[in-house]
């Protein structure tokens, strides 16, 4: 017994006359299945981060973030503009045109200032993470200042956690 969706193709096609007409059907169906995808759209996001230097020039569209792993902190980008690779300086994380939080960007292993804010941090194998601080040390990580800063931008945090997850790029 087949399933109903591969009979109701089934008669479709039967009926349909020509092996033109099947054809651009089958073709036509297979494309519909194949634009269903888990992938997020990557044309479009509500989410950007902008340079918090007095012009607001969006140094990356939210669409270029491909995930954010909640459990390692590591925002996966699609491309990194070069403005933002070589960005120094504190960005402003925003959602339709609402500021949720400031983090400074972009912290390497070779900046010898300690953060107690957020921070978007290059590791040396060019990947990226939003830390609550650096260096993740425990006298930094555990701190009360690092701790308040984590505090008052919770609600933000998950503002920005549920804004990916629309997106589907929460990982």
């Amino acid at each position: 017994m087949k399933p109903a969706f591969l009979h109701t193709l089934s008669s479709i096609c039967h009926y349909m006359s020509g092996r033109i007409y099947r054809t651009a059907f089958i073709a036509v169906i297979s494309c519909m299945f194949m634009a269903c995808s888990d992938e997020p759209d990557s044309s479009r996001s509500s989410l950007s981060i902008v340079a918090d230097d007095g012009r607001g020039a969006v140094l990356m569209p939210g669409y270029e973030i491909k995930w954010y792993d909640e459990a390692s902190s590591e925002l996966k980008f699609r491309n990194i503009p070069d403005d933002f690779a070589e960005y120094h300086g504190e960005v402003t994380f925003v959602i339709d045109g609402k500021s949720l939080f400031d983090a400074f960007a972009i912290v390497s292993d070779i900046d010898s200032r300690i953060y107690t804010s957020a921070v978007i941090y290059r590791d040396h194998n060019g990947k990226y993470y939003l830390n609550d601080c650096y260096p993740m040390i425990e006298s930094v990580m555990y701190s009360s200042e690092v701790r308040e800063n984590r505090e008052a931008r919770a609600v933000a945090m998950e503002a920005f956690r549920n804004q990916l997850e629309i997106e589907n790029r929460l990982k």
